[in-house]
């Protein structure tokens, strides 16, 4: 918590006005870094906290550049007490994240007494190969020799291949998976079957990048799986797959999945509109069972009605994924018979 603010795994993401990482996002992504410092093959390792302060101090570049000039002689402990405070609090919102734990007790390096020993969850492991991934690609992108830029296309293809077998990881469950359990899985074995998951990596680091309030594992998952890809021809691609995905389901999984979507997508609308009728409200409730639609409100440029939409789950997410973000979806008004002027806020 900061305040009374709760964190959100994008808060590792956030961005300046200038489209800079925030110094606290930065210290964040750092924290994760440290994860490939103490546990390079992904296997439940462990650390101090202590271990953990002196290696930011020496490694974030914020921490590096204050401690230039005059400062540079300070000792790693001053410099460590000087930062403990601000390190110790992002290693408390990033338990309440639920991207590192405690795990037990070990004995201290200068004193033989327990103290606490953390690890990174699956969920923190996994922010971290995604991070590891953005950096990969920046750093390809402004690469100019050809030997180290194959290197790194290289890299960051074995990193993709370690974020799929987490997740695969984390969606398998022995004893009763959640439905939504089943469906990712199933959707993201089709999208890595179809030499699609490294774009589909680009498009979650597209979603972190665009600020977008993303609470957790689960909500990221939503949101992949629900935004539009920045390349049309692969929204397209992934769109078809997804409708597969769902249609090969047993019927009742089928029926439940999309119940789930659908109410992610109406509260997603919501989220995102000030004022919604009376009228939106009540035929929200009257097809409330109706699991393969969604209920929507928007307004027609042409006759300035305001009307509710009873669209189908996949026709609405067909419409979807062929707009750029932040444009209106746009149908033909059922009132003037105008068409495309019967407008959605995208949402």
């Amino acid at each position: 918590m900061r305040g009374n603010q709760i964190v959100y795994i994008s808060d590792i993401f956030e961005r300046d006005k200038n489209n800079n990482y925030t110094k606290s996002a930065r210290l964040y992504q750092d924290i994760l870094g440290y994860n490939f410092v103490i546990n390079e093959t992904l296997e439940n390792g462990t650390f101090r906290l202590r271990d953990l302060q002196s290696w930011i101090v020496k490694n974030n570049l914020e921490i590096i550049d204050y401690y230039q000039g005059s400062k540079s002689h300070t000792s790693i402990s001053n410099r460590i007490h000087a930062r403990e405070e601000r390190i110790n609090g992002m290693i408390k919102n990033l338990i309440q994240m639920r991207l590192i734990h405690e795990s037990g007790t070990g004995i201290g390096r200068k004193v033989e007494i327990d103290i606490p020993l953390y690890s990174y969850t699956k969920a923190g492991r996994l922010i971290a190969l995604i991070i590891k991934s953005m950096n990969l690609e920046s750093e390809i992108l402004f690469e100019r020799d050809q030997y180290k830029i194959q290197n790194k296309k290289n890299e960051l293809q074995q990193n993709n291949q370690v974020i799929y077998e987490l997740i695969s990881s984390i969606l398998t469950i022995q004893d009763y998976p959640s439905y939504s359990n089943i469906f990712y899985s199933a959707l993201f074995k089709k999208i890595k079957d179809k030499g699609v998951f490294d774009k589909f990596i680009h498009h979650i680091i597209d979603l972190y990048n665009s600020n977008i309030s993303i609470k957790n594992i689960p909500h990221l998952f939503t949101y992949a799986v629900g935004m539009e890809f920045k390349d049309k021809e692969v929204s397209k691609n992934v769109l078809d797959l997804y409708r597969e995905t769902i249609q090969e389901l047993d019927p009742e999984d089928q029926a439940i999945v999309l119940y789930q979507l659908k109410l992610s997508t109406e509260r997603r609308f919501e989220d995102k509109n000030s004022y919604l009728s009376k009228h939106y409200e009540k035929q929200r409730f009257m097809f409330r069972a109706d699991h393969k639609s969604v209920v929507l409100e928007g307004n027609c440029e042409s006759c300035k009605q305001t009307t509710v939409k009873i669209i189908s789950y996949f026709e609405f997410r067909k419409k979807y994924v062929l707009i750029d973000r932040n444009h209106p979806i746009r149908m033909d008004c059922e009132i003037c018979k105008t068409k495309d002027s019967y407008v959605i806020p995208y949402f």
